[in-house]
């Protein structure tokens, strides 16, 4: 029965893109696992977020929390104000999904996709691998289990995570979007995940 009671809100999701709680999406990841309306973002995705990212550290934005703005190609970089570690993320993959059969799984608000914080994408959105790759997030997270900050890695490689992300760090000189790496063995929490699609063709 509680399988039953899932299917509209997977429906209503899908069809009209308005957002679900997210005790109701968790619910329909961890409990339907099977179902064919959810997908572990496929690597070709993964690949073509990395290589959207890589467009960011070409740009001159700053960075700026709560931002999102958009760089896919160059005409579009003038227009940029400010990107976070989540906006970064999310833009990333919402150009990676374009001209495929997946939409993100955030919802939209009056034709806008839904902002995510670095814990929600952490906690609702994402799940474990075994065999992190191009184009996974890299989590920071406190003693609580609550992830504070997110980016996308490139590679690991001679005990180092290899990523790019959105941050304001002037030890690194980076105030915007940047390129650095990160030993496996720090003195914090570290986890990476895979984000997770909506099938929009089941």
């Amino acid at each position: 029965m509680k399988r039953l009671l899932l299917i509209p809100i997977t429906i209503l999701l899908v069809i009209s893109c308005k957002w679900v709680s997210y005790d109701e999406f968790y619910g329909i990841v961890h409990e339907t696992t099977v179902d064919d309306n959810y997908i572990i973002s496929p690597e070709l995705v993964r690949l073509k977020a990395y290589f959207a990212a890589e467009y960011y550290l070409e740009s001159e934005l700053n960075y700026q929390l709560g931002g999102n703005e958009t760089v896919y190609v160059p005409p579009y970089r003038s227009l940029i104000k400010g990107i976070d570690c989540s906006g970064l993320i999310i833009n990333v993959f919402k150009y990676a999904v374009e001209n495929t059969d997946y939409v993100l799984p955030f919802g939209y608000n009056n034709g806008i996709l839904n902002d995510k914080t670095a814990d929600e994408l952490y906690k609702y959105f994402t799940v474990n691998v075994s065999n992190p790759g191009k184009g996974d997030l890299i989590f920071w997270k406190d003693k609580n289990d609550n992830a504070f900050h997110v980016a996308i890695l490139e590679k690991i490689e001679s005990g180092y995570y290899h990523f790019i992300e959105a941050n304001e760090l002037p030890s690194y000189d980076i105030d915007g979007v940047g390129y650095r790496t990160l030993p496996l063995k720090t003195s914090f929490s570290i986890s990476v995940k895979r984000l997770i699609l909506v099938n929009n063709n089941s």
